[in-house]
């Protein structure tokens, strides 16, 4: 199974898992109940939007909201631990004024969100949209 989430959902509230990550965490969680292997299971995330924050440091998350940490970042280790594809928008980080250096470790940081929608599409993938 090949899939790309393309996710745009909010990441506020500051204490509540964004939804695209938990929506990429419940499919590898089906597909590990259905006999699958994490290998069997290609799944890219793309963030933007208003999901771009989810991939600030804990550092910078709390100088813009003055919380301890990001509480995205654990799942998104999670995710990457079993070959879960995690990538930021280019685009979507210079529209909201967050530089790369605010990005956490072993993010990609994409030129555009679509490119690789497009791309993951021209290789095989199916997409899903979580707004």
């Amino acid at each position: 199974m090949k899939l790309v989430l393309d996710v745009t959902a909010d990441t506020m509230p500051t204490d509540k898992i964004n939804k695209g990550l938990d929506r990429a965490a419940r499919i590898i969680n089906l597909a590990g109940l259905g006999g699958l292997k994490p290998g069997d299971v290609r799944l890219t995330v793309v963030l933007h939007g208003e999901a771009t924050g989810c991939v600030l440091t804990d550092a910078a998350w709390q100088a813009r909201w003055q919380t301890s940490h990001n509480p995205h970042l654990p799942l998104i280790r999670a995710l990457q631990n079993v070959g879960v594809e995690v990538i930021v928008c280019g685009q979507a980080l210079a529209y909201k004024k967050i530089p790369r250096s605010e990005v956490a470790e072993n993010i990609p940081v994409a030129a555009a969100a679509f490119i690789v929608v497009a791309n993951r599409h021209a290789g095989g993938c199916v997409s899903m949209q979580v707004l």
